[in-house]
């Protein structure tokens, strides 16, 4: 029986990501109709490159970004991201702008982006619309360094070899005053059908529960308890988190 495509993008199933015509229409954009070389002054600035993002978590879609390698971070800004979008509020920080003014983000959120027939995915620190600059956002050093990405300003390339342009581990999110049942990805084999986990404090309000966990496909399943009033977001869940036996 073959496998079933689906395109994570438009949530069809009768193609993948790399074959979704939306999404090649939103990225690359309609042809201009002339053979020879086509003006991009549109997609960058003096100095800088411009790039167009699409994400099913975007109010419109797609949305162009700044891509500047001084920028410590990646950043957002608010209205861009539909309102079912979980922002981590308790990860804030003090940025300066363009105009060298100190900045207070919203917080962070980590989302699924695509560019031409890639996914990344892409944690972004959210800052309100005012911040001084006409685009969407700034991809910065931390998602050039993450994918080895080389800028090419002569060409206006952004280059990402393919070894990186793949789906990366999505962060786990644990809703607010939630109990949630956690599939962990085991960090060696385990042999037994069932292992002891002992009570483990993540931080003061996030709590890995004592149980009897059953063991599948060597992933340990197991409860996670957070008590605060804010989501709480692992960026990865192993055994090395856990004390069992």
């Amino acid at each position: 029986m073959g496998q079933v495509k689906y395109c994570k993008f438009c949530k069809k199933s009768n193609h993948e990501t790399n074959e979704c015509r939306k999404l090649k229409k939103l990225t690359e954009g309609e042809p201009s109709g002339n053979s020879g070389e086509s003006s991009r002054s549109d997609n960058r600035t003096v100095g800088d490159i411009k790039i167009m993002y699409a994400s099913t978590d975007f109010v419109e879609n797609e949305h162009k970004f700044l891509i500047d390698s001084g920028a410590d971070m990646n950043i957002i800004k608010l209205s861009a991201l539909k309102n079912h979008v979980i922002v981590n509020e308790t990860e804030k920080r003090n940025i300066k702008g363009i105009s060298a003014t100190t900045i207070r983000t919203v917080g962070t959120v980590t989302i699924e982006i695509f560019i031409k027939d890639k996914t990344f995915q892409v944690k972004f620190d959210i800052v309100c619309d005012d911040f001084l600059i006409p685009e969407t956002g700034i991809i910065g050093i931390a998602f050039l360094k993450a994918n080895k990405a080389i800028i090419d300003m002569d060409k206006d390339l952004l280059i990402i070899p393919e070894s990186f342009a793949h789906n990366k581990v999505e962060p786990i999110i644990i809703p607010a005053r939630s109990n949630c049942v956690l599939r962990i990805e085991a960090d060696e084999l385990i042999s037994s059908d069932l292992v002891a986990i002992k009570k483990q404090e993540i931080n003061e309000d996030v709590i890995i529960a004592n149980s009897l966990s059953p063991v599948k496909n060597n992933k340990i399943i197991s409860n996670i308890i957070n008590i605060s009033e804010q989501p709480f977001i692992i960026d990865e869940l192993t055994t090395s988190h856990l004390k069992w036996e």
